[in-house]
């Protein structure tokens, strides 16, 4: 695996971490991460979750996402692009109810 902290992306050939930053937009700000289930919906992984500074590894299912949280996700290339891509919908664009 080759990391560097200081870049946005970790990577192998199977599995990728990057920090991606949720929409100020975002109807998942206020919702626990075990709400959302982004391991159950596409495969990814929370590893951490930077709020202003504050780190956590491994956020509990209760932890509330806000918006600006910037998540550490941990799945396969294609996976992250599927969580980023619907992350990044507007509500009005999905179609869709979100938790």
């Amino acid at each position: 695996v080759d990391c560097d902290w200081s870049s946005d992306v970790c990577s192998s050939d199977l599995v990728s971490m990057e920090v991606v930053s949720i929409p100020v937009w975002s109807p998942l700000a206020g919702c626990a991460l075990g709400a959302i289930a982004p391991a159950h919906r596409h495969g990814v992984l929370f590893a951490g979750l930077n709020r202003h500074g504050r780190r956590v590894l491994n956020p509990s299912a209760t932890e509330e996402l806000r918006a600006g949280d910037e998540v550490l996700a941990l799945g396969t290339p294609q996976q992250i692009r599927d969580f980023k891509a619907w992350l990044q919908e507007k509500p009005a664009e999905s179609g869709e109810a979100r938790p």
